[in-house]
């Protein structure tokens, strides 16, 4: 942990060494793909409501280890759930199982419980479970007097937010708190960009409604914005001003994907499923190293790649944007042996030569490079590897 030290604490639980080892990474792996570091500060875990949970109460003590031991099984690829996953969970859920009937039901400790569950079944891609406790969740945020209760508690109320509408994006359906308005620091900073953006969907997306053109150039706009920051030319975000903008980008994207979109071209109805899958590429950050399972949107975008093999009026930079883009955010690896084939023939119809060409292309479109480029860079390695792979 950068600037803090919380080696010394004692959360009300017996700390073996593994058990400190787990927190700590709580607070770096967890911390890390929540608040992207190139992107935002990280909040200050001494000032978190998150440690003061995790010191006073043993059941979010052992739901946050439970938690990071889910992210480790992930990044390590298992193909099964480790041993500590497994006791924390038990542990935790046995916890909370008792304090449902008790006083302590609807405090704030248990919603944030719900929360954490919740991440936790989005790294293991279990979205039935994901859904129970989301259901439990806002149970339990109707019987305090709904979402608005929260408003005095931004933490708490952008968990609750980012829960409701990252389901609602990898599950196509609507979210249940509204939250529209992007933070007042972001909107100051992209003020700033005006005349500075590609606009390259804005273009494409000429002549649909204003809801939807508003959308794509805020999308467009905090993305150049975000580029800007990583490139050291713009200040680091808040914590809570990067999370608001993206749950707020989020939630407007999933209202605008459910809505009649029947006049849209189909360009335009393939490019919402690529900006889908950008969002869904900022959710979680594990280290550049994997992505969150989406079979939902994995298939509509390959579904839309293959529509727009054959229509003319889409272009091969749009082609190949969407093949990038959804190789590093939704296709798998067992996705290789038709998307790489397509990669190849898409780059030799762009014209483009070698990567360089290729990301300054990729920049033209929603991309971060911290984010996007050394995966979209790998993917075109082994395109050129398969190129040059005598048959």
């Amino acid at each position: 942990m950068v600037g803090n030290d919380i080696s010394n604490f004692s959360p009300g639980a017996e700390l073996l060494p593994r058990t400190r080892l787990l927190l700590h990474q709580f607070f770096s792996v967890v911390g890390e793909a929540i608040y992207p570091p190139e992107i935002c500060h990280a909040p200050d875990p001494l000032k978190s409501a998150w440690l003061q949970y995790i010191i006073n109460d043993k059941a979010f003590f052992h739901v946050s280890l439970a938690t990071v031991a889910t992210c480790l099984d992930f990044f390590q690829r298992s193909e099964k759930d480790s041993e500590q996953a497994i006791l924390h969970t038990n542990q935790a859920f046995n916890m909370i199982n008792e304090r449902l009937s008790g006083a302590e039901a609807l405090s704030d400790t248990t919603i944030g419980l719900a929360c954490m569950f919740s991440v936790q079944e989005s790294v293991r891609g279990d979205l039935e479970k994901y859904n129970v406790h989301l259901r439990g969740l806002y149970q339990m945020i109707e019987l305090r007097g709904g979402i608005r209760v929260f408003e005095d508690n931004l933490e708490v109320l952008q968990k609750i937010c980012r829960t409701d509408v990252q389901y609602a994006l990898h599950t196509n359906s609507w979210p249940r708190y509204p939250y529209m308005e992007i933070p007042k620091r972001v909107v100051e900073e992209l003020a700033t960009t005006q005349g500075c953006v590609p606009g390259t969907l804005s273009v494409i997306f000429q002549g649909a409604s204003s809801v939807v053109c508003q959308l794509v150039s805020d999308i467009e706009r905090c993305c150049f914005m975000f580029n800007d920051i990583c490139e050291k030319r713009r200040p680091t975000l808040a914590s809570y001003d990067f999370q608001g903008t993206l749950v707020s980008l989020c939630h407007r994207l999933v209202r605008i994907r459910l809505a009649d979109n029947s006049t849209l071209s189909t360009v335009q109805k393939a490019c919402l499923s690529g900006l889908a899958c950008y969002i869904s590429s900022l959710m979680l950050q594990f280290g550049r190293q994997r992505h969150l399972r989406c079979d939902l949107l994995r298939d509509e975008l390959k579904g839309v790649i293959e529509e727009m093999l054959g229509d003319v009026s889409c272009s091969a930079q749009v082609r190949l944007w969407l093949l990038l883009l959804g190789s590093i955010s939704v296709f798998e690896l067992e996705d290789d042996s038709w998307l790489l084939p397509l990669l190849h023939l898409e780059i030799k119809a762009s014209g483009l030569q070698g990567w360089m060409q290729i990301e300054t292309e990729m920049r033209r479109f929603p991309w971060i490079g911290s984010f996007h480029c050394p995966q979209g860079k790998a993917i075109w390695t082994k395109v050129q590897n398969l190129s040059i792979t005598p048959s």
